[in-house]
């Protein structure tokens, strides 16, 4: 993995991205509960005040949302023709819903928020700010995460810098750096440990795969079962042997043909547990040998 977090195997790429229904079905989910908090939300603000005002920009937004939902409600239907696409619609999504939240004052809709109080201006930043930032758990590409609050960041506090007194720029933009650095740093070492965590499981797995080949290429049968017969693996000589299919074997009738001429190594001799020593010398130890019958 490099420091783009880019897998250096293709396969583990792959693997990585395999379930693409999982994938579909969390983000098809996500967008439905943020169309319905859409509608919920005009639905309030039309009891309240009893008309509702959308700009040309709100209208395109809302139609975004509902265009995500019904393409992804296709999408899940068609899975096996979008699997060779992924990364592509991947991009694709994430871009419609980085449009859908993405704040673009004060370039569009400057004055809107002059109705406001300070104290009112600043609840109603952290509200859309949060808003915001719950659709980014939405987007699958780790980068774009990253990439689209610089780009957020840019269109507000370069306007501000710019209205605000010159000794106080400074701390707008201080303040920015800071909680850009954080917020990157946190969403690239997340994503890292992630990947990682993924290669790990995924080197097991890949152990476990080498040593069933390896079971299934050796001419002895090789079988494990569970103590209640269930048949955990069994390789392909014990199926030549049996003239059966691992799914079709009644393993309790299979076994009750199977009669034991000789076992070795010899287990016949065991030995008793660890006695515990003490420093008396007036106590003797002994060891014997248990032979079965």
């Amino acid at each position: 993995m490099n420091i783009l977090l880019q897998f250096k195997k293709k396969s583990h790429s792959e693997a990585y991205s395999h379930d693409l229904q999982l994938q579909v079905t969390k983000r098809l989910i996500m967008v439905i509960i943020w169309a319905l908090t859409h509608i919920g939300e005009k639905f309030a603000v039309l009891g309240i005040y009893g008309s509702v005002t959308m700009s040309s920009l709100d209208i395109s937004k809302m139609t975004m949302i509902f265009v995500l939902v019904a393409a992804l409600a296709v999408l899940r239907c068609n899975l096996r023709r979008a699997r060779k696409y992924q990364a592509l619609i991947d991009i694709i999504l994430d871009l419609c819903l980085i449009y859908g939240q993405f704040v673009f004052y004060p370039l569009v809709g400057k004055g809107t928020l002059d109705i406001f109080t300070r104290l009112g201006n600043f609840a109603y930043g952290w509200v859309a700010c949060l808003a915001c930032y719950s659709i980014y758990f939405a987007i699958a590409n780790w980068w774009l995460k990253v990439i689209v609050p610089l780009v957020q960041v840019a269109c507000i506090v370069v306007p501000a810098v710019q209205l605000e007194h010159k000794l106080l720029s400074p701390v707008i933009i201080i303040l920015a750096c800071e909680c850009l650095i954080l917020y990157g740093g946190f969403i690239y070492v997340h994503e890292y440990f992630r990947r990682r965590d993924f290669l790990e499981k995924r080197k097991v797995y890949e152990n476990y795969e080498a040593v069933m080949r390896i079971f299934d290429d050796i001419i002895q049968g090789v079988m494990i079962v569970d103590p209640n017969y269930n048949l955990i693996y069994s390789n392909r000589t014990i199926s030549s042997m049996f003239n059966q299919t691992k799914h079709a074997r009644v393993l309790e009738n299979l076994f009750s043909q199977i009669q034991v001429k000789s076992i070795h190594p010899q287990l016949e001799i065991m030995t008793t547990e660890r006695v515990q020593m003490t420093q008396d010398e007036s106590v003797t130890y002994s060891t014997f040998h248990m032979y079965m019958t």
